[in-house]
């Protein structure tokens, strides 16, 4: 008859390690898979519309993403990005075709030092290039952009404000559509309020918290711009970006932190009174429930748009030094920017 053989102390430790760490590894599994379904299962026809066009420069290098353009002339898109500890904030070029970074540059102020403030959205018109900042528009010379080599630095050649002696619109994005440069302010009540005469209860019911404003541009005049409002857009809050679908729809990017993105499009024509703002009284636009055409479910903190050919570029905000964004990367596949067709969806109404 065999003798069962006897562990010792230590081997029986070893074994309960061994089943614990086990134990351990199933239960991290089922929690990825778990979250992972979480973030993917409910946009997954966002997905099933979408393709990944390229993947976002500078993931690992702290470059905390913001704002996306397209330029038609280069075939290239632009993407900024600011940094932590002081770090010069970033522009990088992107080749629509291959998805290869051409080159990044360090964006510096008018007087060369470097610009090191929380850089939003970013557009272009002529030989201007515009990044959104607190008090207005940082303005940049495309030529500059063309000529720097990767690592250079641009310096700003002029600022665009659009603050008032009583008045003020916080740029968070912008984007220029035909001969209209647009900007607009993200609104969320603990910590990005606007003033009380940007907000607006439209009159579908709709609390609006914000606003677009749209100027006329102008090659001739100063930086491009000219100074008088065109009209206002009343919006609702937590907008990040926008752009136009091609059919005459505004589409808005909205998101905060890791509660679920949406891209809402809006048809842009109803018109509801006036708005004063920054001193002068201009007509008012309303994007609410009543012109709303399509809601396009996504993933956590989508950034700034942009339309080209018929799909629609949503780029995710990755600052992967933080845990929040972190999980919702590894999560979302948030490390590429989308491409989706937006004729799978009712954008025609």
């Amino acid at each position: 008859m065999s003798q069962k053989k006897q562990l010792t102390g230590g081997q029986k430790a070893l074994r309960v390690l061994a089943v614990t760490l086990g134990s351990l590894a199933v239960l991290v599994l089922l929690l990825l898979v778990g979250v992972r379904a979480y973030f993917r299962i409910p946009v997954r026809e966002y997905y099933r519309n979408s393709e990944p066009a390229f993947v976002i420069p500078g993931l690992s290098d702290g470059m905390i993403h913001q704002g996306l353009a397209y330029d038609d002339a280069s075939d290239t898109f632009l993407i900024t990005g600011y940094r932590t500890g002081g770090a010069a904030s970033q522009l990088s070029l992107v080749s629509k075709s291959d998805g290869t970074e051409i080159k990044r540059l360090s964006l510096a102020n008018e007087d060369g030092s470097a610009f090191t403030g929380h850089v939003g959205g970013i557009t272009l018109y002529g030989d201007y290039v515009y990044v959104a900042d607190v008090k207005g528009l940082m303005v940049f010379r495309k030529s500059d952009v063309e000529n720097a080599s990767s690592g250079d630095s641009i310096q700003s050649v002029g600022f665009f404000e659009t603050t008032a002696a009583d008045d003020h619109l916080r740029v968070s994005f912008t984007h220029v559509e035909g001969d209209t440069l647009y900007v607009g302010e993200f609104y969320r009540a603990q910590n990005y309020p606007t003033p009380d005469s940007h907000k607006y209860t439209t009159a579908a019911g709709d609390q609006n918290t914000a606003l677009i404003l749209a100027y006329p541009l102008d090659e001739t005049a100063p930086l491009g711009i000219s100074d008088t409002i065109r009209c206002a857009y009343s919006i609702p809050d937590l907008v990040q970006g926008m752009c136009f679908d091609g059919n005459g729809n505004i589409c808005l990017s909205t998101s905060y932190a890791v509660a679920f993105s949406h891209i809402r499009i809006y048809n842009a024509q109803k018109e509801e009174g006036t708005v004063t703002v920054l001193g002068q009284t201009v007509p008012r636009y309303v994007l609410d429930s009543s012109t709303l055409v399509e809601d396009i479910k996504l993933a956590p903190m989508a950034e700034e748009i942009a339309a080209v050919d018929g799909k629609l570029y949503t780029m995710d905000y990755t600052a992967d030094y933080q845990l929040d964004a972190l999980l919702e990367a590894k999560f979302t596949s948030a490390k590429y920017c989308y491409a989706t067709d937006l004729s799978k969806y009712s954008t025609k109404k």
